[in-house]
């Protein structure tokens, strides 16, 4: 790498945390900031923060090892869906 690379990475790594920073004293202002926002979001920016919160490797691990093992018709039985 050269220095420039360095430079972007570590202005990339300050960023981030002076980023996180300032949303962890915005976010313990109270319950309400942490979880809602503040009240002041729209409800999908909330309701795609809760799915990032919950989506994991695991999942997608599973997905596709049912695939490889068992075809593509089993990956629909990962959503309960009933195949002939």
């Amino acid at each position: 790498m050269h220095l420039i690379d360095y430079i972007i990475v570590g202005f990339y790594l300050l960023e981030i945390v002076l980023l996180g920073i300032f949303l962890q004293r915005k976010a313990s202002a109270g319950i309400e900031s942490y979880f809602l926002g503040d009240r002041n979001m729209p409800w999908w920016v909330l309701g795609a923060s809760g799915m990032a919160s919950n989506t994991d490797i695991a999942g997608t691990m599973l997905i596709t090892a049912l695939v490889y093992a068992l075809g593509t018709k089993d990956f629909f039985s990962n959503f309960g869906v009933a195949l002939p």
